[in-house]
């Protein structure tokens, strides 16, 4: 959830911090994307060793749907801008958790 971290760029220069926002720069949406990219590849990884059927991957996919919605329409000079992404970056976990739930539900009821 680091798209929240572009919201404090000013408040980082004026207390001196070196924080990622200042580090990424103009660069942020696409180190964003790359570890939005990774980040689903990793799950989606930990969900074949583990055996998860078409729902978990589903979740997965809406997941990566709204990742993917969050970066393109946040503005990373606006404070505004990067809050919405920011709390719009949680629903991606709730539709993983979603798919996981429904795998379970689907392989609990075929048992």
């Amino acid at each position: 959830l680091l798209i929240k971290v572009p919201q404090d760029k000013l408040d980082d220069v004026n207390v001196g911090i070196r924080s990622t926002a200042l580090l990424f720069g103009a660069h942020s949406r696409s180190i964003l994307s790359g570890l939005s990219l990774s980040s689903m590849s990793l799950i989606s990884y930990a969900g074949y060793l583990n055996a998860h059927g078409t729902p978990f991957y589903l979740g997965v996919g809406l997941a990566s749907a709204q990742l993917a919605r969050v970066l393109y329409q946040t503005d990373f000079d606006d404070r505004q801008s990067c809050w919405k992404g920011f709390v719009g970056c949680g629903w991606s976990g709730f539709w993983i958790w979603m798919g996981a739930l429904g795998d379970f539900i689907l392989m609990a009821s075929s048992s």
